[in-house]
């Protein structure tokens, strides 16, 4: 009998964001290219479903519900488990499912602070704030053995016939917490500064189901449509790689726009610094630095010079710093 090369397993132990699930799967994909006698599995402490379509591009990675009865088969398996980059703490039964199923192989982990981490894990990686999220998870290759690779972060999905009608641009103002979303006024000039600099273009304004309440009683030219909760995850992948331009502020449809390598500005309106999307080539990134008079609103460098103990530093990004970026990339689309 031809024994089975595959006896390596790796575990990604998702905290469930979009933009996690995205960095993951390019890490993944990595990891497949170096070494492909791994199996690999992202386990889902919830949405599992919400996932599924995009994983199917990558059939190489499976997705595992995150309950005990999913991990029975691991328990005397040789397992590299990985948890996620954090500035907070993870949770406790995460770290000791950590253990329990890397007792034959070895647990990955970001230090969050707790003190007994070291009981938890094999291997304990700092975690850096000045660090992009995607670099920082490109960091666990040397301790599972592979070659430290520089993250290529495109990724492709299967085509699922969405027809929207061409030109137009997607605007995402809705972030994961009010605090780091577009509403109201603000959003009306953002939509108004769109339609004039790009006449012939159409303006899908996509979100989820929840966000079409957002907008009630924001005012729209007739070139605005809204797609909100309207396509799965996939099928936004489609209409994202057809769009001419991404606009929104920094949540996980942005990384969905950044894996693609749309063309994007990005928002970074209350944003973590460290999610930002400056893998991607093609995104311009504006912010606002709390508390700083400057006029600097971009580039990673000023970025990271004016970083401070805390994870979170940014502010509202200034409508008069949004216009000149649309201004600008309409110059660029000519």
């Amino acid at each position: 009998m031809k024994k089975n090369i595959k006896q390596k397993n790796i575990i990604y132990l998702l905290n469930g964001s979009i933009g996690d699930f995205l960095m993951v799967l390019v890490l993944m994909k990595e990891i497949h290219n170096i070494d492909n006698t791994f199996s690999l599995y992202i386990s889902t402490p919830r949405g599992k479903k919400t996932f599924q379509d995009l994983a199917c591009e990558y059939p190489y990675v499976t997705l595992i519900d995150q309950k005990p009865l999913s991990f029975l088969r691991f328990i005397f398996r040789k397992n590299y488990i990985i948890t996620p980059p954090t500035p907070g703490r993870n949770p406790l039964h995460i770290k000791v499912l950590s253990k329990v199923l890397s007792l034959r192989g070895k647990s990955v982990g970001f230090d969050d602070g707790y003190i007994y981490n070291k009981l938890f894990f094999s291997c304990l990686i700092p975690f850096n704030p000045k660090v992009l999220f995607v670099e920082l998870l490109f960091k666990i290759l040397p301790e599972i053995g592979l070659p430290s690779n520089i993250p290529n972060t495109r990724l492709s999905f299967e085509k699922k016939s969405v027809t929207e009608k061409s030109p137009y641009i997607i605007l995402h103002p809705f972030g994961s917490s009010d605090g780091r979303s577009i509403f109201g006024k603000k959003l009306e000039e953002i939509i108004l500064c769109i339609t004039e600099l790009f006449p012939d273009h159409r303006v899908l304004v996509s979100g989820s189901k929840d966000d079409v309440l957002k907008v009630e009683g924001v005012k729209f030219p007739s070139s605005v449509e809204i797609i909100a909760g309207k396509y799965s995850l996939v099928e936004m992948a489609e209409v994202l790689s057809r769009a001419d331009m991404y606009i929104g502020v920094d949540t996980g449809i942005t990384h969905l726009a950044s894996v693609l390598g749309k063309k994007s500005l990005v928002i970074a309106e209350q944003g973590a610094p460290h999610w930002l999307p400056y893998y991607n080539d093609n995104a311009v990134i504006v912010y606002k630095v709390l508390g700083d008079e400057s006029g600097v609103f971009e580039g990673r460098e000023y970025l990271e010079s004016k970083r401070t103990s805390s994870a979170r530093y940014l502010d509202r990004v200034p409508m008069e710093t949004i216009k000149k970026a649309i201004l600008a990339m309409s110059h660029d689309d000519k």
